[in-house]
């Protein structure tokens, strides 16, 4: 009952729900049993156990002092108590965004367009996770999202595919229904019952959404600045063509398309104008906006500098009616006809008064009703603990799928309802049954084998598992180091900043100043072109000097530009402008780093000079390489190719969970050689401190034992360990510490 009260304070959603814990987890075990016939794997020791669920809760394995503790621990309870703790740690959201990351394609790529998007996005994920939000809600916020990222951070997730609103429906419905619909998106499916019409029927619910243009509707600021910059070509074209009846035209283009409509002749005899005439003075305008378009391209280069990172950061919801293909073939509809929006099964479903499309399919999709809804989320965690699925794919139900515990698979399913998809509190039950603590089984099981769930099964660490392992061997309090977390708020700060002190100034005076620096910008080309022109004559002559010269003279002249931007918009009348302005754009000098709490070893008393010498030179190299030593959460989404990450299998978030955890050349090699183990043997680094501090080679090697496997060697270990005992402690101890990063055991969850 303690335990229960416990449970009731941190998992919430257990106050409103009839479900004991205990009752669950004694219900889980009798079904797992129902099928095993006696023969559930032993339990778990308890070195096993703590590196086992520190990985699967938090991702990382425990350091040194953790799994000591938590094995010294006498209470009987003290799993209980250690599941409950990863659960409500900060480490649990940074294993959990990886995670739905890899689901939810969450990526940086694309550039400046989408970054802001997708700060918005990470932030918005890993508050989730860390507010314990039910799941339910999480995908109805995602599904009926619209407006701006900085005050709707979930509109990114149709932004993510924006231009791709097909491509978005089929993955959705795969994601949250497990259903795969890509095939039906050409043809009826060709494997399953799915039709072309069904697929669109779906689709039509979040059809129409926009993105990628900047934030801005008919009353703002770029609107005002649009239509003066209209004004000002139609004045000097009038001015040009002597006439303001001169119908405008800008390019030769224009000009001839106009002369080829049926209605010019009648403008011509209303306006008492020949078309000669016209045409001699429609080209003398043309001529002056001509000489307009540099200040125009100038007035671009100024917005898309102010707006560029609000690119794909608004979510433009108006509904918009699907068409079917133009080679639509089949008998229900002709080619191009209007789909109406109709849900797939379940069912009959009706839209409510006031209700927008998306919010109707967001609403159907995440209904206790829905068919598959609960059923995918409670199989994808069982999977995530036991690394087996009780039905797999997890995302592709049809009438083939095998389920390896049918009785199993409908309790999962009304638990996850009876908890009111609290996922914390459906993990904390599943990590505390019996088969879950049990010992693994050293099995692959493929797609349509049977299991009966006798202990999870041995498998491999994910690429973002081992990084935030080698980065727990190599600082302390690994967890707490919130770089992306930081730097992601405050750039979105940044950005919402920038748009609200544009938004609020007034239009005139924001136009002018537009204006001012669009005519200073071009004031400076033909400075710039003739710089560009003297580099490449340079280059040609390989006149080193002049080159840099000429490259200084154009960094200063864009410089100045830069000053000049800067300058003219902070010089608001509005008031508000002036900070929120400058602090957006001063938002990169700010600097967002998380420092670490690095500890220098301290040098001992009988150390040469030349000695001491490489030992502050090995501190050095250490802060050097611990610049981007983050978590994974923490690091760019995905990371650059060539990174650690990506070469053990992190997925390149272009599908959903294309995560890859086969092994390569490239890990072995990576492992042996690559900068990890010289992290890790640098005596600056955390274990390398502890190896230095201790007192004997035996004292290292179980040290190392203790920081790679939670224990201490096996009599068989101390056997193969005792030949290193025969040479300096030193090398023995980069030789063991070497065996141990390179074993299996290390890469794998036992």
């Amino acid at each position: 009952m303690k335990l229960y009260l416990i449970l009731l304070f941190l998992l919430p959603s257990l106050i409103f729900s009839a479900t004991h814990p205990n009752d669950a987890i004694a219900k889980i075990n009798s079904l797992v049993n129902s099928k095993l016939e006696g023969n559930l794997n032993k339990k778990s020791d308890d070195s096993t156990f703590v590196r086992r669920i520190y990985l699967d809760i938090i991702g990382r394995i425990p350091s040194i002092e953790e799994s000591s503790s938590f094995i010294s621990n006498k209470n009987s309870n003290k799993r209980q108590e250690l599941i409950k703790n990863l659960i409500m740690s900060e480490a649990y959201v940074s294993n959990n965004f990886n995670y739905w990351a890899d689901i939810l394609r969450i990526t940086n790529d694309g550039g400046n367009n989408i970054r802001v998007m997708t700060a918005a996005y990470s932030q918005w994920l890993k508050k989730s996770l860390r507010d314990n939000k039910r799941y339910d809600d999480m995908v109805f916020e995602l599904l009926s999202s619209e407006g701006s990222v900085w005050d709707n951070p979930a509109a990114s997730y149709y932004l993510r595919d924006n231009g791709m609103p097909l491509d978005n429906t089929a993955n959705t419905i795969r994601v949250f229904l497990g259903t795969r619909l890509e095939c039906a998106q050409c043809h009826d499916h060709p494997f399953d019952d799915w039709t072309q019409m069904e697929f669109y029927q779906a689709a039509a619910f979040t059809y129409g959404y926009k993105g990628g243009t900047f934030p801005s509707d008919k009353n703002s600021n770029l609107s005002g600045l649009k239509k003066h910059i209209g004004a000002l070509n139609r004045e000097k074209f009038a001015q040009a063509a002597g006439s303001k009846k001169v119908r405008v035209v800008f390019n030769e283009k224009q000009l001839q398309d106009l002369l080829k409509n049926k209605n010019f002749q009648k403008y011509l005899k209303k306006s008492n104008m020949s078309q000669e005439e016209y045409v001699r003075r429609a080209r003398k305008g043309m001529q002056a906006t001509t000489d307009m378009k540099l200040i125009q391209y100038s007035t671009k280069e100024t917005i898309e500098s102010l707006f560029g990172k609000m690119r794909s950061t608004t979510l433009d919801t108006k509904e918009k009616d699907l068409k079917l293909p133009h080679d639509y073939q089949y008998d229900d509809a002709k080619p191009e006809s209007l789909v109406k929006p109709a849900t797939m099964f379940g069912d009959k479903f009706t839209m409510r008064e006031g209700e927008s499309r998306r919010e109707a399919f967001a609403r159907w999709l995440t209904s206790t009703d829905n068919p598959t809804f609960t059923r995918v989320i409670a199989n994808r965690m069982w999977k995530k603990a036991f690394g087996v699925a009780v039905f797999s794919p997890v995302d592709e139900i049809n009438d083939f799928t095998n389920v390896r515990n049918e009785e199993l698979m409908n309790y999962l399913e009304q638990l996850m309802k009876d908890l009111d998809y609290n996922l914390k509190a459906f993990q904390y039950i599943i990590f505390n049954t019996d088969a879950y603590q049990a010992k693994v089984s050293a099995t692959q099981i493929g797609t349509k084998e049977a299991y009966d769930f006798r202990g999870p099964v041995l498998r491999r660490m994910s690429a973002e598992q081992l990084w935030d392992s080698l980065i727990t061997l190599s600082i302390e309090n690994p967890d707490i180091y919130l770089s992306s977390s930081k730097s992601d708020e405050a750039l979105v700060s940044s950005i919402r900043a920038k748009y609200q002190a544009i938004e609020n100034m007034d239009t005139n005076e924001f136009v002018d100043k537009i204006m001012n620096i669009a005519e200073y910008t071009a004031s400076r080309d033909k400075e710039i072109k003739d710089l560009r022109l003297k580099t490449l004559e340079a280059r040609k002559e390989k006149d080193f000097q002049n080159i840099k010269k000429h490259q200084q003279a154009t960094k200063k002249i864009y410089k100045s530009i830069e000053e000049k931007t800067k300058n003219t918009l902070a010089m608001s009348t509005s008031g508000s402008m002036d900070m929120q302005m400058m602090d957006s754009m001063n938002y990169k000098a700010k600097g967002n780093k998380n420092k670490f709490q690095l500890i220098k070893q301290e040098p001992s008393a009988n150390l040469s000079k030349n000695q001491l010498k490489v030992r502050n030179s090995q501190f050095k190299q250490f802060e050097k390489m611990l610049t981007h030593f983050y978590r994974a959460s923490e690091l760019s989404s995905p990371s650059p190719r060539g990174h650690f990450l990506r070469d053990f299998g992190q997925s390149d978030r272009l599908s959903i969970q294309n995560a890859n955890k086969s092994p390569t050349i490239t890990q072995a090699l990576n492992l042996m050689n690559g900068h990890v183990y010289r992290v890790l043997n640098n005596p600056h680094s955390l274990l390398g401190r502890k190896l230095h501090a201790s007192k004997s080679t035996p004292e290292s090697f179980e040290l190392l034992y203790q920081a790679f496997f939670s224990r201490k060697p096996t009599t068989r270990e101390w056997e193969i360990l005792g030949k290193e005992t025969k040479i300096s402690k030193s090398e023995a101890t980069k030789n063991v510490l070497w065996a141990l990063l390179n074993s299996k055991q290390f890469t794998f969850i036992q």
